[in-house]
């Protein structure tokens, strides 16, 4: 969530306390109460997904940090493991430097085909009679914080694309008014006339303000080099 998405959502947040502390206000044949219960419902849905939205987030960055040491830890054995094999002249395992997620995972898995024949070799060059079992627990620790970091991403997305969601139906306003739209006869007279005339008035505002635009750019000095000769001297 952004800045603009906070301030939209504490703006409609007063707007229905303003609406339920003044309800009485409003005419009964007018739609405020419906408005009202449609707009409570949308901020307590917005609440929830704003709450998964950043529990997801914290998630991810944590999820993030876990699967970093996990990477580096598989890494580390693997980087041994391509040191025995050019010691023993075998080649059977060769990373890169810029290795990316999965490859490691292939090489690891790789790695372990050839390692139940090479448990002598692990002992007489330093590692551990193990080694292979911990590189088998290095490889499904870090597939499970991949999952993990995944999962987390999936549900942060699913919040911010349901509070978007949400937050349009919350919103009236933004819809073109139909025959089973909300009725705006309870606004004041000059409050309906402006909203019908909104749309050709904010057009015709951006045309004159196209227009001066251009004029400027003709008039202006530094826009239009040409007009400095047209200029009167002082």
């Amino acid at each position: 969530m952004n800045r603009n998405d906070t301030q939209t959502y504490q703006m409609l947040t007063r707007v229905a306390d303003f609406g339920t502390k003044n309800v009485s206000s409003f005419p009964k044949t007018s739609g405020a109460a419906r408005l009202l219960d449609g707009l409570e419902n949308g901020l307590k849905t917005m609440s929830e997904a704003g709450g998964i939205y950043v529990a997801a987030k914290t998630a991810m960055r944590n999820g993030r940090t876990a699967k970093e040491a996990c990477r580096e830890n598989l890494k580390s054995y693997l980087s041994r493991a391509a040191q025995l094999s050019r010691v023993l002249h075998t080649d059977k395992l060769q990373l890169p430097a810029n290795a990316t997620d999965q490859f490691l995972i292939d090489c690891g898995k790789g790695f372990l085909l050839e390692a139940e024949s090479m448990k002598k070799d692990f002992v007489e060059h330093g590692l551990s009679a193990k080694f292979a079992e911990e590189v088998t627990a290095a490889i499904e620790d870090f597939e499970k914080t991949i999952l993990d970091y995944g999962e987390a991403r999936g549900r942060r997305s699913a919040s911010y694309k349901k509070w978007h969601e949400t937050l349009s139906g919350t919103r009236p306003w933004k819809k073109r008014s139909t025959s089973s739209d909300v009725s705006t006869s309870w606004l004041p007279t000059r409050s309906r006339t402006i909203a019908r005339r909104w749309p050709l008035m904010l057009s015709r505002v951006r045309s004159v303000a196209s227009e001066g635009g251009k004029l400027w750019g003709l008039l202006h000095p530094r826009r239009n080099p040409l007009r400095l000769r047209q200029l009167p001297l002082l």
